[in-house]
């Protein structure tokens, strides 16, 4: 080969160089943005295991609460027996 056909030949070597280059970084962006919403997508299912958590706490509490419910439904009922006494003062 004579100089200028190596010439030649490293040229498109180098555009051709210059188009993988190219392609990889689009190939690159893409993969970015795919990580973004892999990202985005494993917190959401965080949260959503997060509140799967909480609901699952607040049913095992949901146990006691119908015995508290009915000690604060009591005590309700007393203070508004006082307040009945007290209104039935006020106005004899």
């Amino acid at each position: 080969m004579n100089p200028k056909e190596l010439l030649i030949k490293l040229e498109k070597n180098l555009d051709s160089l210059g188009s993988e280059k190219v392609a990889l970084k689009e190939k690159c962006i893409l993969q970015e943005l795919e990580l973004e919403e892999l990202k985005e997508k494993v917190t959401s299912m965080e949260n959503e295991k997060s509140l799967i958590l909480t609901n699952k706490k607040n049913e095992s509490n949901s146990i006691i609460s119908p015995k508290i419910k009915k000690g604060v439904k009591l005590k309700i009922e007393g203070l508004i027996e006082e307040i009945d006494e007290c209104l039935t003062l006020l106005n004899n």
